[in-house]
């Protein structure tokens, strides 16, 4: 597994949350996203999109998971819910954008023996040139 270091700065962001177990909803969520910020012109070749994964599941119970999809934003859009992410250090790891990838990854990640920061939630990160070959990132906070 390949990880990088980056430093990211604080990220304002339009999102819409869906609380419930991790899995299928969260699609539904991201394609919501992904509609609301296409009928926004803001799905375009520099658009970042997020998924934001706040609660551990294995010390959360399934329901009361929360999960956000987002995109990053300069602008206010009274319409949708809106925040500022911390910014920080992540290790960040390139995958195919597979179920099987993303499992992957969220096996492995003990054995990277990385020293989390359990204050700032873990991003799964889309790049529109990423999403367009088929490519997502995982971005794991870290002291």
């Amino acid at each position: 597994m390949n990880i990088t270091i980056e430093n990211f700065e604080p990220m304002a962001i339009a999102y819409y949350r869906q609380i419930g177990p991790y899995g299928a909803n969260n699609v539904t969520v991201m394609t919501k996203i992904k509609n609301w910020a296409t009928d926004q012109n803001l799905f375009n070749k520099d658009a970042v999109i997020l998924g934001i994964i706040h609660d551990n599941p294995t010390t959360t119970a399934p329901e009361n998971c929360r999960y956000d999809a987002a995109i990053i934003v300069t602008a206010n859009y009274p319409e949708i819910e809106q925040t500022t992410l911390a910014g920080g250090k992540y290790a960040v790891m390139t995958l195919e954008h597979t179920v099987e990838a993303m499992q992957a990854v969220w096996e492995n990640i003990a054995s990277a023996k990385l020293n989390l920061d359990s204050t700032r939630p873990i991003l799964e990160r889309y790049p529109r040139a990423l999403v367009d070959i088929h490519l997502c990132q995982i971005c794991i906070p870290v002291d």
